[in-house]
């Protein structure tokens, strides 16, 4: 069970539920922003793509208070068309239960508890706010595939192992029997089924299949 870390200012109901949810296993991370959201490029100031399209076909936006249609939405964005719009909507469905809100954290577990979604949905601040401040994004260090292909560093096992070693990750982001539907390079997967550690790596190159999961 993750353990209950103090962050400043966080309101006490806040701190209740985030504590309860800690004890029901679960744990969430900060993920960069998938590129898949950056053909829509009119998003409010201030804010993400990811974030205002995943609150308007979740919730609703720009006067409506329920999840958008694809007309309405292309109405106040005229740079999304219909194509677009189901796409990504395919995008966000195929991810929803690692990745289910606009903000961008996502659980190291399948989420399908009704009652913690609406549990975070009722602390939103807190919850981001405590996330983002004890499990913010690491970014690997060391020598990786993709750095050592840039820099003309053979890529041996030593050096991956270094790099995964110099990343400072410390806990598995995913834990699970099924293979993690979208990763960011350096992030960790304990598969509950064989017991055995993966890192997701990318080596490098610009064509083809460019990332997979590596047993450590």
């Amino acid at each position: 069970m993750p353990t209950f870390q103090n962050v400043v200012d966080l309101t006490a109901n806040g701190e209740r539920s985030i504590k309860i949810i800690l004890a029901k296993g679960f744990d969430f991370f900060e993920f960069k922003d998938e590129p898949e959201y950056s053909v829509y490029t009119s998003f409010p100031k201030g804010t993400s793509a990811r974030y205002h399209f995943i609150e308007m076909i979740t919730q609703g936006g720009h006067g409506i208070d329920r999840p958008m249609t694809n007309a309405e939405i292309i109405k106040v964005h005229s740079d999304l068309s219909n194509e677009k719009i189901d796409s990504l909507r395919a995008f966000y469905n195929d991810n929803v239960e690692r990745r289910p809100f606009k903000f961008n954290l996502e659980s190291t577990r399948p989420l399908t508890d009704q009652n913690v979604l609406e549990a975070v949905n009722n602390i939103e601040n807190d919850f981001v706010k405590y996330f983002k401040t004890t499990r913010p994004i690491i970014e690997p260090s060391g020598i990786t595939f993709e750095n050592s292909i840039n820099s003309g560093t053979a890529v041996t096992t030593d050096n991956i192992l270094s790099g995964i070693r110099g990343s400072n990750q410390t806990d598995a982001k995913f834990v699970g029997n099924f293979v993690p539907p979208v990763a960011n390079i350096g992030q960790y997967w304990l598969n509950t089924g064989s017991g055995r550690l993966f890192v997701y790596l990318s080596d490098g190159s610009t064509s083809g299949v460019t990332s997979a999961w590596v047993e450590i």
